[in-house]
């Protein structure tokens, strides 16, 4: 696996659609706070992920200050494998 970051909004909007994902937002439970997700149509996202607009995903992107970890695509078949990290934690 080769993973890259990046905190480049184009880029990052460019990933998901080419993976026909959409921007989403997982509701806050107990002490964790609402956290940044990607959902895909192929797998099934939890009822406590709800879709969000591209405009508010990355205002909570920016605000969190948050970098964009993902598979870098290297032919073959595409990885959906993606998380979020804070910028400070890979400074």
């Amino acid at each position: 696996m080769h993973t890259q970051m990046t905190t480049d909004h184009v880029a990052i909007r460019r990933w998901v659609e080419a993976r026909r994902g959409v921007p989403a937002q997982r509701r806050a439970a107990r002490d964790y706070g609402a956290a940044l997700q990607i959902i895909f149509p192929e797998r099934e996202a939890p009822s406590s992920v709800m879709p969000m607009d591209w405009k508010r995903f990355f205002e909570e992107f920016e605000r969190d200050e948050l970098a964009f970890v993902h598979d870098a695509d290297l032919g073959g078949e595409a990885s959906y494998y993606n998380r979020f990290v804070k910028r400070e934690a890979v400074k």
